[in-house]
């Protein structure tokens, strides 16, 4: 349009009168002063995908890209702005001219004319900013770079994993264990203020990933799971994972990497009125679980008063048969080899046996805290 503009008298009214009110000028002289520009305050095209905040030689000052997935603010476009600085000229009505004979030397405090070109060299922004250098882009997409910062200010905690049995002890094979988190499972904001428009984000946690580490799929919850509660052992829980092998059986030493994945829902809503999506943000935490498996263990006595019929007369007979549990070690009158329960209740069976001491203590609680500049 700008080169339309460039042609000869007649032409360049025609073509004036036919730019759409959304563009905001009034009469404009693209190759020196116009006097009475129109100030648009908003984009004509939406909101750039990308802005490059340009100085007289060419070179680049400040890039904006847009990380709004969407917003009600008005329609995003795909397109990258060119955006300069000129002076104004002296004051012939409202608001000052404007002199595009030359891009402005910008200094901190002045005031300037902010104008923006589209792909095509059509002009999709125009107004009149006081020049900070924390905030290059004055008034143009606040709102979407107001959120953008507030977004990298929220810090988001690592998953706090809580198993039970106790991720500090072994988990039994065929026994489910319990998962849960707590602290991270909390809605988290910050706010942050360009171009006189405050956005606060707010990032939700909406689901959690498990990956147990045994190679069996990921599974997920959508809540943060109930932890284990010892003076309600009727209970169950939505979120357990029963593994069906040990760790050990390559390495007596061996663990699974437990591992949990947050995923945050983010929007924002800006003192404008204007609000939005931002892409979901991802926290994790991965923890070691040792798996074993409950096995049944005989043993004789070698002295026995009590002759068995098996056993010639005057010989010891073998003494009764006892389960052992491998990992505490108490007799057990169960006399099934492998542990085996799908609610509280058969896990509160288990404990009274000896197989393992079921306990509700959080195991792993994720300490370390990062914002989403680390996404």
């Amino acid at each position: 349009m700008r080169r339309l503009l460039g042609m000869a008298g007649l032409l360049t009214v025609t073509c004036i009168a036919m730019l759409p009110p959304a563009s905001g000028w009034a009469g404009t002289d693209t190759g020196g002063i116009n006097k009475h520009p129109k100030p648009t305050g908003t984009s004509a095209g939406g909101t750039p995908q990308v802005a490059i905040l340009l100085d007289g030689s060419g070179s680049t000052i400040a890039t904006y890209h847009r990380a709004s997935a969407g917003g009600s603010g008005g329609s995003g476009s795909t397109a990258t702005w060119r955006c300069w600085y000129y002076e104004p000229t002296t004051k012939g009505g409202p608001v000052p001219g404007i002199d595009r004979s030359h891009v402005a030397t910008v200094e901190v405090g002045g005031t300037y004319w902010l104008y923006c070109d589209d792909p095509d060299d059509n002009q999709a922004y125009v107004a009149l900013v006081t020049w900070d250098p924390q905030n290059p882009f004055g008034p143009l997409a606040a709102a979407d770079r107001a959120a953008d910062a507030a977004r990298n200010a929220v810090v988001l905690l690592d998953p706090d994993i809580g198993t039970s049995p106790a991720a500090a002890g072994p988990q039994l094979v065929g026994l489910p264990t319990w998962l849960w988190v707590t602290e991270a499972w909390t809605p988290r904001s910050a706010s942050a203020t360009l171009g006189g428009v405050t956005a606060q984000v707010t990032a939700t946690p909406a689901t959690i990933t498990w990956n147990p580490g045994d190679g069996t799929p990921a599974f997920t919850c959508a809540g943060p799971g109930p932890a284990w509660d010892d003076h309600h052992p009727d209970r169950t829980s939505p979120c357990t994972h029963t593994y069906q092998d040990r760790s050990t059986t390559t390495d007596r030493n061996g663990t699974f990497a437990l591992t949990a994945t947050i995923t945050y829902a983010v929007r924002w809503q800006a003192t404008n009125g204007d609000a939005g999506e931002l892409e979901p943000v991802t926290r994790s935490t991965t923890i070691r679980l040792l798996v074993r498996e409950a096995q049944a263990v005989i043993e004789h006595a070698s002295q026995s008063s009590t002759e068995s019929p098996e056993s010639p007369p005057g010989t010891a007979g073998p003494a009764p048969e006892l389960l052992r549990s491998p990992v505490v070690g108490q007799p057990s009158p169960r006399r099934h080899a492998r542990t085996s329960g799908t609610s509280a209740a058969s896990r509160q069976a288990s404990s009274a046996t000896g197989a393992v001491p079921v306990s509700a203590r959080q195991s792993t609680r994720g300490t370390s805290a990062q914002s989403f500049s680390n996404a």
